[in-house]
């Protein structure tokens, strides 16, 4: 690299060029000192020969830091050598002026480098800070759903279903501002109005208010690692902590049906399947008594499709594909319950087992008379997780099979050394013995409820 001084004017600017074998070639000002002209060489391009840019540069130390810089002021062919100095445009200024301003800058101690990369920083921070501050609770809402991952792989369809009702209907009002716009204040205000009536102001409903702001602390908490204004997070702290202590506590899934009643469930059950009712009524009896006799969960009876299903006299069995915890498993069916399946009517385009009135669908959540029915004859409130408690408790505790196999059959991932190392975790049909004697206990308790098979015991004769 060459470098000379000189007076720099147009004609000096606009003569000068960098020889060839040179890497480049600077001129430096005697007016102001430090600005200077540098050009590269001439060099081919698609066989054409194109001349070496020349640009004016500035070169000084900062005082104080003995940092010495070199910077690009501009190129030749877009700013004069002289400009207007009394311009407060600084793109009316020309080399010299801009050489003159960094020349006092440095000699006050300022850096106009990293003065300039400051200010670029800070132009990127405020972008990402305004995009970042317009993201509404519907924009978390849709990346929650698509990247959220659980231990078990994506969100199930009932988490997202739960999700988008409470951002739709319990946050309506909320869900297309700014996520950060949501203030404690807000959140307080909104859970007391659903806890005290509601969505619609008609009832009290402090779980289901507990529900939308447990989904809208995750929401909340995911828009807290993902949104940043540079390495500051977009929101510094989640407003629904504010709700420490106010919410309902959880409750309890359901009460199991008392052992005593299970009969009485079960022959309440068979009554409506085989009484002249509408097809509804018997689909959703069939879909409780399933859930009884197997303790599924009520998106994988609802879900239960014919192809998963195999109805052999001897070992029947059901399998599914994905369940809760994200594994497959495929689970023995007793006699009874493939007996509830065989009586099942089959409805060409249809897949599932337990079909809606029309189309190609699965009946909805049991509720109605199949519903009503269960909660008289139980003898107390039930749900439909009442039915799979009851399944448990009946196994552990009346027919005490171990609770390895129960955890197993109840599609609960393996927690112990045997069930993890020793034992068959997905295929459990070599628990159709245990399934058996579930299915068989219900059956006889429910003839004993209805007087059917009672033997009378002969009177004891006087002495």
């Amino acid at each position: 690299m060459k470098s000379s001084k000189v007076k720099l004017t147009v004609p000096v600017v606009k003569a000068h060029a960098c020889p060839a074998g040179t890497s480049q070639l600077i001129l430096w000002d005697t007016e102001v000192r430090g600005l200077g002209i540098r050009a590269l060489p001439d060099h081919i391009k698609d066989g054409v020969t194109v001349r070496g840019a020349k640009t004016y540069v500035f070169q000084g130390r900062v005082k104080g830091a003995g940092i010495e810089r070199r910077i690009t002021i501009g190129r030749v062919d877009a700013m004069p050598l002289e400009g207007d100095d009394t311009s407060k445009d600084e793109a009316r200024h020309g080399a010299r002026q801009r050489a003159r301003k960094l020349r006092n800058m440095m000699d006050m101690g300022r850096d106009p480098q990293a003065e300039q990369e400051q200010a670029r920083v800070s132009k990127v921070v405020d972008a990402e800070r305004t995009k970042a501050e317009a993201v509404t609770l519907d924009d978390v809402r849709v990346h929650y759903i698509a990247n959220k991952k659980t231990r078990n792989g994506p969100l199930k369809a009932n988490t997202i279903r739960d999700i988008n009702i409470h951002v739709d209907k319990s946050f309506a009002a909320w869900k297309d501002k700014p996520i950060k716009a949501i203030t404690r204040a807000m959140c307080e205000a909104r859970h007391a109005e659903l806890a005290r009536g509601g969505l619609n102001g008609d009832r009290p409903a402090p779980t289901s208010a507990r529900g939308a702001f447990v989904i809208l602390r995750a929401l909340i908490n995911w828009a807290m690692d993902k949104y940043r204004v540079g390495d500051e997070p977009l929101i510094r702290e989640n407003p629904v902590r504010v709700l420490k202590g106010q919410m309902a506590p959880p409750r309890a899934r359901s009460d199991m049906v008392p052992m005593e009643r299970i009969g009485h469930v079960w022959e309440a059950l068979r009554s409506i399947r085989s009484a002249p009712a509408l097809p509804t009524a018997h689909t959703q009896a069939d879909v409780l008594a399933f859930m009884l006799l197997t303790g599924a969960r009520k998106e994988e009876t609802l879900g239960l499709t014919w192809d998963r299903v195999d109805l052999r006299d001897d070992a029947g069995s059901w399998h599914l594909p994905d369940s809760k915890n994200g594994r497959p498993w495929t689970f023995p069916l007793s006699a009874p319950a493939r007996a509830l399946i065989a009586a099942r009517p089959r409805r060409k385009g249809c897949e599932y087992v337990f079909q809606a009135a029309k189309g190609n669908s699965p009946i909805g959540v049991p509720r109605g008379a199949a519903m009503r029915a269960v909660i008289e004859a139980a003898g107390c409130a039930q749900t439909r997780h009442s039915l799979r408690a009851t399944f448990t408790t009946l196994a552990l505790n009346v027919l005490r099979i171990d609770l390895d196999t129960v955890e197993l059959l109840t599609g609960h991932v393996p927690t112990t050394v045997v069930n993890r190392h020793y034992r068959e975790t997905s295929d459990l049909r070599w628990a159709a013995p245990e399934v058996e004697r579930i299915g068989a206990w219900i059956v006889t308790q429910a003839n004993i409820a209805a007087g059917r098979n009672v033997v009378k015991l002969p009177r004891k004769k006087s002495a």
